[in-house]
């Protein structure tokens, strides 16, 4: 077998690339992809924030709406939930004993001078309250009386309040639906929903992270879905000690502040799409019974930021409107934070909370004749 020998001649030369061209190339390469990736995480950005703040302004317009066309009249909205007699005993006593340093624990003679007095313990005061008995706080007197009949009738748009704080009719405050059931039915006549199974979703218990055998109580038309919308409202642990907005008085008879109770819900932000888990594309709401939706967060799950605490999701800005001499003046107060940031530093959550913990109120909203106001801002849709 004979080997043909390859003949390079001066006009027959191989060619090949240098090093240095290699890695030429190898740089442009990698700055291209360098640029894809920074280009393509922009955009995964812009999109939880823009179906994030689609979630919350939705949220937002139809409690709107509910707490707008509030009647009275309507069984809808003054329905109220039953809570199990068990459920009371442990969890809300009949009389808050947080409150009693609130019902006088003395009298005060005729010229004004506090005058101590015996009176019951605490344990057999609020036993005696709840019965229809309240402390008579008479110049003089120091006694408990009977309130006859029990409960008290009040005028037409009246309510009784009995709590450590009332003894009195009060007029009834607008409220959103104090029943679950019926909060979901009315959601959904504001809503722009999806045909199908509605108000009969999943109960979501505390603790739970993933939503893919879960099924929504509702789904609207841009594929966003509410879970958790039927669950009767309950106290808001994180929003204990919220700025006083009113209250109504449940089945038995406690009173519930509106800033502090309400719904919790879960909403998947992007639907079918995504893992639908908490914190990744499920997201918890807070609704207020006076209409405030609040965005939660969690730092102890998410130290980076996700949901209220991230302006990845949502960012607003804080300005306070100052009128002096007769002119009114537009100061802002931030730009561009967090909701959490705004909200607690604006006074649109109470700065007591745990809510606010870290997050204290601006000095300007707390003088006299401040007006902050909370504006969210819509972010730039370019995908």
């Amino acid at each position: 077998m004979k080997i043909k020998m390859l003949n390079i001649t001066a006009n027959n030369k191989l060619f090949a690339y240098t090093l240095a061209e290699i890695v030429t190339v190898l740089i442009v390469v990698a700055v291209i992809i360098s640029v894809t990736i920074g280009v393509t995480k922009a955009k995964l950005d812009n999109v939880i924030s823009y179906t994030y703040y689609s979630a919350y302004s939705a949220l937002r317009a139809v409690i709107s709406q509910i707490l707008t066309d509030y009647d009275s009249s309507n069984s809808m909205y003054t329905d109220l939930s039953y809570v199990p007699e068990s459920f009371l005993l442990k969890k809300i006593p009949c009389f808050v004993l947080s409150y009693l340093n609130l019902n006088p624990s003395y009298a005060f003679t005729e010229s004004g001078e506090p005058m101590p007095c015996s009176e019951p313990d605490s344990e057999e005061r609020s036993i005696q309250y709840c019965q229809g008995k309240e402390f008579d706080n008479t110049p003089g007197v120091c006694s408990w009386k009977q309130i006859v009949p029990w409960p008290p009738s009040c005028p037409e748009g009246e309510q009784w309040n009995n709590s450590a704080t009332g003894c009195r009719c009060a007029q009834i405050p607008k409220t959103l639906p104090r029943k679950g059931e019926n909060f979901c039915k009315v959601f959904t006549n504001y809503a722009n929903t999806i045909g199908g199974s509605q108000c009969s979703g999943s109960v979501v218990y505390p603790g739970t992270t993933n939503f893919t055998d879960k099924t929504p109580d509702l789904i609207l038309r841009n594929g966003i879905r509410i879970y958790n919308l039927r669950q009767n409202p309950e106290r808001i642990l994180v929003l204990q000690n919220n700025t006083d907005a009113g209250f109504y008085m449940d089945s038995s008879g406690n009173e519930m502040k509106l800033s502090e109770s309400g719904y919790t819900l879960y909403v998947d932000i992007d639907g079918q799409n995504g893992p639908s888990e908490l914190w990744q594309d499920v997201y918890p709401f807070y609704i207020t019974m006076s209409g405030k939706v609040i965005p939660g967060y969690d730092k102890s799950t998410n130290p980076d930021g996700s949901g209220a605490d991230s302006i990845k999701h949502l960012q607003v800005s804080v300005q306070n409107e100052i009128i002096s001499e007769g002119k009114r003046k537009m100061e802002w107060l931030s730009k561009s934070v967090s909701f959490v940031q705004g909200a607690c530093q604006s006074g649109y959550v109470g700065s007591l909370t745990p809510y606010c913990t870290g997050y204290p109120v601006s000095e300007k909203c707390q003088l006299s004749g401040a007006n902050c106001m909370l504006k969210q801002i819509k972010p730039v849709k370019f995908f």
